[in-house]
């Protein structure tokens, strides 16, 4: 009968140290994606703030950028100059005919997306020194499509810039509305 050796005391606890931590190693990889999918989606953190945007620090003529469902959404103090121009435009002439008043709650605050209709693309036009466009709104490069102050397309392939739901809390504040969440209807006053 021949003999078989065995491996040494030593090397054979070296490899099952070195088998031991590549099965903790392999489990935990394993086990991430499982642990990670516990938590809380991106939808709810971003609406862990409830949407609500304190207005009070923002000047006339200035616009911010915040992100609401996973969306960067522009909140734009437009000066009165903006508001007459956003106003004077005959809609007849427009590709997608939206009246001013019909886009904004409150005339001096506009609200809305920053993302085009088409693949996604993002405007420019937040910060003084961007491009705003023809008719000094926004800019989306991609397309080429100018919109004007009230976030209406006036040149270019995109379409206006959509208005998410929203409401003013107070004077100060304006809280941005989950888009799942069905409106209110508004009840007859003959009831």
């Amino acid at each position: 009968m021949s003999e078989t050796t065995l491996p040494s005391p030593k090397k054979r606890d070296f490899l099952t140290t070195v088998m031991m931590i590549m099965f903790l190693v392999g489990g935990c990889l394993a086990a991430w994606p499982l642990i990670a999918s516990l938590g809380p989606s991106g939808e709810q953190v971003d609406r862990s703030n409830d949407g609500i945007i304190d207005l009070s620090g923002l000047d006339a003529g200035e616009r911010v950028l915040v992100v609401w469902e996973r969306k960067p959404i522009i909140i734009a103090h437009r000066t009165p100059g903006e508001i007459a121009a956003a106003r004077s435009v005959d809609v007849s002439n427009l590709p997608y005919k939206e009246h001013d008043e019909d886009r904004t709650l409150r005339a001096e605050w506009l609200v809305v997306s920053a993302i085009g209709d088409r693949l996604g693309f993002m405007v420019s036009g937040q910060k003084p020194n961007e491009s705003r466009g023809d008719f000094g709104g926004w800019y989306e490069s991609h397309y080429a499509t100018h919109f004007d102050t009230s976030g209406r397309a006036r040149k270019g392939f995109a379409k206006n810039l959509e208005v998410p739901r929203y409401k003013f809390i107070d004077e100060s504040t304006l809280q941005l509305l989950p888009s799942d969440v069905a409106e209110i209807p508004k009840l007859n006053s003959s009831w």
